[in-house]
């Protein structure tokens, strides 16, 4: 609208302005239940072209984590903060609101794995949980499941018996699939250059996924990823055509969801391209579920508290974008985060 129906819109009264602050009230924030931190794997295999591996192996146990939706779990944009450094795992537990930290390493061979995994308890300074896995690279996923079982039982052990059904992800069913799609998040997360009309980091992380899916046509994820691609090629303006984009962005999320309904990636991205073609509630519909369906990612609260702000419910948006920043306190993103919070600190004549 109009700047002066902006303004009005967002005018305070006399009597709110005159309001003491102290006497809002604020927006709980602590989590009761302590939060994981799954830090970087080491790529202990020499080739800093294996590097990609070691962190599929750590964004796939974060994922399966998540899944048990009893404790949170520190989202991967903010553990991947300290990969290839060295660290105090008490700050790093401080810095990122974290009790338990889960470390570990990866060296691959030919078709042979080794991962070793450990889980730190660092309130009490405390090694919880260790242990090594010798396979081969068809048992891959085995040993994720075992690492994320083992891990999830020592800090949750009540989670037993049909509650576990929800916890069987359904795997890729091509090896090679699943290798270009790691090497698509490398690219994505890693080799990005984050500017404006040109980012060549997209161009080869979306090369990997086509690549996925013509490898493995059921790989949802790599589906969701094509989808979530799409955010950056609109946000960094390097599409030509924006419309064309929101239709591949709607259209790779539909069939991530096709084949996954449950895939909170699938669902965020197209809550994301509905919020970008202005239709609020169906963005806040889709928003709501991918929070449903995994409670530990920091951006399925970004936004679903963008959607929310936008429906007028600013109090909610609050406490959406505190609980993302939560989860993830030291993302790169942090800036959107910010924004997110500021709009709906405005909303509320805060």
């Amino acid at each position: 609208g109009s700047s002066s129906k902006v303004l009005e819109a967002f005018a305070v009264s006399a009597s709110a302005e005159s309001t003491p602050q102290a006497t809002l009230a604020p927006v709980a924030t602590k989590a009761t239940v302590p939060a994981i931190a799954v830090l970087p794997f080491t790529n202990m295999g020499g080739d800093p072209e294996q590097d990609y591996f070691a962190d599929g192996i750590s964004e796939d146990i974060i994922t399966n984590l998540s899944l048990w939706r009893t404790f949170p779990v520190i989202s991967r944009n903010s553990s991947f903060t300290y990969r290839g450094q060295s660290h105090n795992l008490k700050q790093v537990a401080q810095d990122l609101g974290a009790r338990y930290i889960v470390e570990g390493s990866v060296r691959k061979g030919g078709n042979r794995v080794r991962i070793t995994a450990q889980l730190i308890d660092t309130d009490e300074d405390h090694h919880l949980w260790s242990e090594r896995w010798d396979r081969t690279l068809e048992d891959i996923f085995d040993v994720q499941d075992e690492v994320s079982e083992a891990i999830a039982r020592r800090v949750a052990p009540s989670v037993t018996g049909h509650e576990q059904i929800r916890l069987t992800r359904k795997r890729p069913e091509n090896l090679s699939a699943w290798e270009e799609y790691l090497q698509g998040l490398n690219c994505y997360y890693n080799e990005r250059k984050r500017t404006d009309y040109e980012d060549p980091g997209l161009t080869q992380a979306r090369q990997h996924w086509e690549k996925a899916i013509e490898l493995d046509p059921t790989l949802s994820d790599a589906y969701a990823y094509l989808s979530i691609l799409g955010i950056s090629e609109l946000v960094q303006r390097i599409t030509k055509d924006p419309e064309k984009t929101l239709d591949a962005m709607l259209a790779d999320g539909h069939k991530a969801e096709t084949l996954n309904p449950e895939n909170p990636l699938a669902l965020m991205s197209i809550a994301a391209a509905y919020f970008f073609r202005g239709d609020h509630p169906t963005a806040l519909d889709y928003a709501q579920r991918a929070v449903k369906f995994n409670p530990s990612y920091a951006f399925s609260f970004f936004w679903l508290s963008l959607a929310q702000l936008h429906s007028g419910d600013f109090q909610q948006g609050e406490e959406s974008i505190l609980k993302g920043i939560e989860l993830s306190p030291a993302d790169p993103n942090m800036n959107h985060f910010n924004a997110t919070h500021y709009f709906a600190l405005l909303g509320q004549g805060r």
